[in-house]
């Protein structure tokens, strides 16, 4: 076991929508842990999080019950679509999900479509020295917290997505 998921968010927006400076419909989340299940001073210093703080967190299970109810708003439309899910680093973040969906929904199939901003940075920014989510969020204006948490991360993949829509737009 490698790690747990500590929190998560989320927020549903559009590349092309007219900025959001109040973040409407962000959504954030301490996931409860087991009490065998101590977080390393390492994470606790990066992140802010302690073993007090969740204590308060919320159960996975409420947690992928809200995040289903997100995707299912988004694909209202088309519900048979995979919702489209934007991560900066889903190499990291997916396997986070995918167990949350095994959890909470084994019988049914996976239910987000992940775009990685960090593999488009790669290929459409490659030139940068460093594609971390703080490097990629500071190169197209937009300055991050000290702290690593999941509304600033939110935020600022928003903004990256929106950023990257924008010059692939211009670009293509």
């Amino acid at each position: 076991d490698k790690g747990k998921l500590l929190e998560i968010g989320w927020l549903p927006t559009r590349a092309s929508a007219a900025d959001n400076p109040a973040m409407t419909g962000l959504q954030a989340y301490l996931v409860r842990l087991p009490a065998d299940a101590p977080i390393p001073r390492t994470v606790e210093r990066i992140t802010g999080i302690s073993d007090d703080t969740t204590a308060s967190g919320r159960s996975s299970a409420s947690i992928w019950r809200r995040l289903i109810e997100t995707a299912q708003q988004i694909t209202a439309d088309n519900p048979s679509s995979a919702c489209p899910l934007v991560i900066h680093f889903a190499r990291f973040e997916k396997p986070f999900l995918r167990q949350l969906h095994h959890e909470n929904s084994p019988e049914s199939p996976f239910p987000f479509r992940i775009i990685c901003t960090h593999e488009i940075a790669v290929r459409l920014l490659p030139n940068l020295p460093r594609r971390g989510i703080r490097a990629i969020a500071g190169y197209f204006g937009h300055s991050m917290p000290e702290l690593k948490r999941s509304a600033d991360h939110v935020v600022a993949t928003a903004f990256i997505w929106k950023k990257m829509v924008e010059l692939l737009d211009t670009t293509w």
